[in-house]
C-alpha cells in the first residue's frame, strides 16, 4: 500500500442517468461504496482519462453506470502508471452525493483513491524517469 490521495468525480453533469436512477444511486451513497476506475483510451477530449462507475449490487438494465471522471490534473499522472502495470487503484465514496432532491448542477462526488504498487515494479521506471546513479 502506497497511499491514499483524494479527488472530485468531474463531469457528472453530462451522466445524469446513473445518479438519477435509485438502484444506482443507492450503491455509491454510502462512504465506502466501492466504485470501479476505467481507462478510456478513445477519449477525444483526455487522453489520460479515467471514468469512474459505479458498482450497483445488481444488473440495472439500460442504464449507464459512468458517474463522470477523474479531473485531469490527477489523471494525468495516474493514468501512464495504470498503462504501465506499475500500480493498482481501489476507488471508494470519501463524500457521497448528497441529495434529495438531487439536482443536476450540484451534482457532486469526492472519492477516495488507494494507491497499490505491484511488487518489484519501480514506478519511475513505468514513467521513463531517469533514475539515480
Amino acid at each position: 500500500f502506497l497511499g491514499p490521495i483524494d479527488a472530485d468525480c468531474v463531469g457528472a453533469y453530462f451522466y445524469q442517468q446513473a445518479w438519477m436512477d435509485p438502484a444506482v444511486r443507492a450503491s455509491f451513497e454510502s462512504v465506502g461504496s466501492r466504485l470501479r476506475l476505467t481507462r478510456e483510451f478513445t477519449n477525444a477530449i483526455d487522453a489520460n482519462a479515467i471514468r469512474i462507475e459505479a458498482r450497483p449490487d445488481a444488473p440495472v438494465p439500460g442504464v449507464n453506470l459512468t458517474l463522470g471522471f477523474l479531473p485531469s490534473v490527477v489523471a494525468k499522472w495516474l493514468a501512464p502508471l495504470l498503462d504501465a502495470g506499475a500500480l493498482r487503484v481501489r476507488a471508494s465514496v470519501l463524500v457521497p452525493a448528497t441529495g434529495p432532491p438531487l439536482t443536476v448542477p450540484k451534482l457532486h462526488l469526492k472519492l477516495r483513491l488507494a494507491l497499490y504498487g505491484h511488487p518489484g515494479r519501480e514506478l519511475l521506471s513505468a514513467l521513463n524517469v531517469p533514475g539515480e546513479g
